[in-house]
């Protein structure tokens, strides 16, 4: 199962739905650079999760199609007076309700001083991605390593350099060596067993590509085995300088 499903069988279709689409759709906006867009994409994911907590502590949540009610300290003191787990009715409401104030506050839905800006939009990222996490901490029907996995991959940074789609992960900066198109994937994706990696790298001779991954091994860089590739502190230390080459 993947995320959309564990969110779905947590909740409702159309509530799993809603969350696995409006995150997604944070994440597109925001490789893209499109600030504004990742913006107005977070406050749909906040309707999305005020909908599943809502079903959480209420019982019932308000159709997609029907407006909620105003975000305010009355809607954040239901939750808070709401019996369930403390992660539902203290944790979540504050952070959704910080990721709505900075989406209202900046130049996102509406025009005001300040434009939304790269530092604003990974502030509403990263709590998407927390919230995500601490639904799939509290709800997921996998075992423990599935879970993990499943976390790790919400949780796995964004940049442009790399382009994820539904069918496959590509570096976009194709004069890159193999080498270190491996080090850019597992430091932005996440852990990789060594046929995906190849895959992705694009790299097709699979003996080369096990001496390249061996090589890295034996520099300390990832963590080889075939069953699974790791990066390691200074394989990540290694990609955010080659991250930050990319334009």
């Amino acid at each position: 199962m993947g995320l959309r499903d564990e969110l779905i069988a947590a909740s409702s279709i159309e509530i799993g739905n809603a969350l696995a689409d409006t995150y997604s759709a944070i994440v597109e906006h925001f490789v893209l650079q499109r600030w504004k867009s990742a913006g107005l994409d977070a406050g749909h994911f906040v309707e999305a999760a005020r909908r599943f907590l809502e079903l959480k502590l209420f019982g019932v949540a308000t159709p997609i199609a029907k407006s909620l009610a105003n975000f305010d300290q009355k809607a954040l003191e239901s939750y808070f007076k709401a019996g369930g787990d403390e992660a539902y009715r203290m944790l979540i409401p504050r952070v959704l309700w910080s990721l709505y104030a900075l989406r209202n506050k900046r130049s996102i839905g509406h025009l005001g001083a300040v434009p939304a800006n790269e530092i604003d939009i990974s502030l509403l990222l990263n709590g998407s991605k927390w919230v995500l996490a601490e639904i799939l901490r509290l709800e997921s029907k996998l075992d423990l390593e599935a879970t993990r996995a499943l976390v790790s991959e919400v949780i796995s940074r964004q940049h442009p350099v790399v382009w994820k789609s539904k069918m496959e992960t590509r570096v976009l900066d194709a004069s890159l060596e193999a080498r270190y198109k491996a080090i850019l994937l597992l430091a932005l994706v996440g852990d990789m067993p060594e046929s995906q990696l190849r895959s992705s790298v694009g790299y097709k001779n699979p003996t080369n590509f096990r001496k390249i991954l061996k090589r890295l091994d034996k520099a300390n860089l990832i963590a080889y085995s075939e069953e699974v590739c790791q990066i390691s502190p200074l394989g990540t230390e290694k990609a955010e300088l080659l991250a930050s080459n990319f334009k």
